[in-house]
């Protein structure tokens, strides 16, 4: 049937368990109720026949009891309906087949009857039960489908690798309901040294690989590589205790390729983000330079003006002009000064090497 749906995680500290290989107490809980199910529509069935029994023949009595046989195996599945369906034989030879209140067959008709009932009930059960497990798979295909369209709808929108790894493996989880992981090609704390060497194994021959086959003697763990324009730098990992089923591995695969296509936009759009950054970085050097070469001309040309006035006609000036001009070279030569301090300044800063001062400062000086 689906025992895999009863799979579950549990969580404990930093070391999850796996589900089991088969869960055998839901296993006989499930077919337990389903018997128990049986046994109390058959009594109905046998209360119904008994009442309707005056108003028609033996052989419409027997077809009642089909119906609990067909619910139980849409319920509960085969195992189940044929235990209901041998419930149902022993009913109706007991209450409605000669001689009544026994299990005795007095006549070859009747017991060819009970016969012909019991290939009838065992072939409808089966049938039902198949139509069961039809619409049992197709739920969980439709499952699948949701989640992976939550998925695809996530990673569309996820901005960087974190956010990429945190979607993928909440989607697993969602898929298996086992622990999942992400690691990368660096050593990655979150995980043993044997699930690590393996996550690394898979990532080298960038196939899925177990732990126990690398020689692992500790949690089992199953990694698939994540390729990225060629290359595997991560891989997914499941604590599996168990073999997967076939659609599930599928599926893991698929959301491992989904997961290669999204860290890559993410490479593209922050290599993109780096180029944009270096371009308008230059744009602005280019800017500045272009500022500070016209405020450094300003009192360059002061200064040569000056400096040349006072070197071809400085025996025409008087001493007041003579000092104008002089004061007039030390003032631009300190504006010069100060503007080639700030630039020093804004490289150490830019290169993350200024000395850091501390100042007391009153609240009301700095508004």
């Amino acid at each position: 049937m689906v025992e895999a749906l009863t799979q579950q995680s549990s969580v404990a500290g930093s070391a999850p368990q796996a589900a089991s290989a088969f869960d055998w107490s839901g296993w006989i809980l499930r077919r337990g109720g389903g018997i128990l199910a049986g046994a109390g529509l058959t009594l109905l069935a046998a209360f119904v026949g008994v009442s309707f029994e005056p108003f028609m023949d033996s052989a419409h009595v027997a077809l009642i009891f089909v119906a609990p046989i067909i619910l139980i195996a849409i319920w509960f599945g085969g195992t189940a309906s044929v235990a209901t369906a041998l419930l149902c034989v022993l009913a109706l030879n007991y209450m409605f087949i000669e001689p009544r209140y026994t299990l005795v067959v007095a006549r070859s008709q009747d017991a060819w009857a009970l016969g012909v009932f019991v290939l009838v009930a065992l072939l409808t059960s089966a049938v039902a039960a198949r139509a069961r497990d039809g619409r049992l798979e197709a739920l969980q295909q439709a499952r699948r489908a949701e989640i992976l369209r939550d998925y695809a709808r996530s990673l569309a929108a996820a901005p960087d690798a974190p956010a990429i790894t945190a979607i993928t493996n909440a989607a697993l989880q969602r898929l298996t309901g086992l622990q999942s992981i992400c690691v990368s090609a660096e050593d990655d704390a979150r995980v043993g040294t044997e699930a690590l060497h393996a996550a690394r194994w898979a990532m080298s021959t960038k196939l899925p690989v177990d732990s126990e086959t690398i020689g692992g003697t500790g949690e089992r763990w199953r990694f698939w590589p994540i390729i990225v324009s060629n290359r595997s730098e991560r891989a997914l990992g499941l604590a599996a205790a168990a073999e997967l089923r076939p659609e599930s591995e599928l599926m893991v695969e698929q959301i491992a390729a989904h997961a290669g296509v999204a860290f890559e936009r993410a490479r593209q759009s922050a290599l993109t983000d780096a180029a944009r950054f270096e371009t308008e970085k230059e744009r602005l050097k280019s800017m500045l330079l272009a500022g500070v070469s016209h405020d450094l001309r300003t009192p360059l040309a002061s200064m040569l003006l000056s400096l040349e006035s006072l070197r071809k006609f400085g025996d025409r000036h008087d001493a007041a002009d003579r000092s104008e001009l002089l004061s007039l070279v030390e003032k631009e030569t300190r504006r010069l000064s100060e503007m080639v301090e700030n630039l020093l300044a804004a490289s150490r800063i830019e290169q993350a090497a200024a000395p850091v001062k501390s100042v007391h400062m009153h609240v009301a000086e700095i508004a």
